[in-house]
């Protein structure tokens, strides 16, 4: 967000949590909106800022026609379906600025190993029955995603054992899938299709 003013700089920002992230971007003067599905999340973050435009809502329901130019997206990919996942972003478009960017934080990604994994563990361990807690996905998944939903990748971060203090930067060139052997979080970057920045 590097040359933009607080007070003209529009973020929303989906599964918001304990609002960690957003703090941050409040104190610096920016404009932020935030969904979260627990109201008791946020209370304390509302507490601080009782202006702040907060909806408690399923993200696939979103009550939204403001546009801006960040959606920040953190650890919610997951709980969607492919389907689910696709409507979404496709719905954001509608939102986001001419030249504005969807940040997507994937927590639960899957790479070559992790597949190799599942499969040595199908093959060996009979399965046990349970709640079904989310999908995993690769980078090349969260991308196809995307570009179904016009929606291009620009760059891709790897934050190396989730610490961020060792980011890797990755410019997007296939194969997309061996970029996080060694990552459990990457963030993926996207702006809509045609837009370079």
């Amino acid at each position: 967000m590097k040359g933009t003013k607080g007070e003209n700089f529009n973020i929303l920002s989906l599964a918001a949590g304990t609002g960690i992230v957003e703090k941050e971007w409040l104190e610096k003067g920016y404009n932020v909106d935030l969904q979260e599905c627990q109201e008791e999340s946020l209370m304390p973050l509302k507490e601080l800022y009782p202006d702040l435009n907060i909806f408690i809502c399923d993200v696939r329901n979103l009550p939204l026609d403001n546009k801006y130019d960040l959606i920040f997206i953190s650890a919610l990919e997951y709980v969607l379906s492919r389907k689910d996942y696709f409507e979404l972003l496709g719905g954001l478009l509608k939102i986001l600025c001419n030249n504005g960017i969807v940040f997507i934080v994937c927590v639960t990604n899957l790479t070559f190993i992790g597949i190799i994994k599942g499969i040595i563990k199908k093959l060996l361990i009979k399965p046990k029955r349970g709640i079904h807690c989310g999908w995993k996905r690769t980078i090349g998944e969260h991308i196809a995603v995307g570009q179904r939903a016009n929606l291009n990748v620009s760059a891709i971060y790897s934050f190396v054992g989730g610490d961020t203090e060792t980011v890797k930067f990755y410019k997007p060139t296939f194969p997309y899938n061996l970029i996080n052997n060694d990552s459990y979080v990457v963030g993926v970057e996207m702006v809509k299709r045609g837009v370079k920045l």
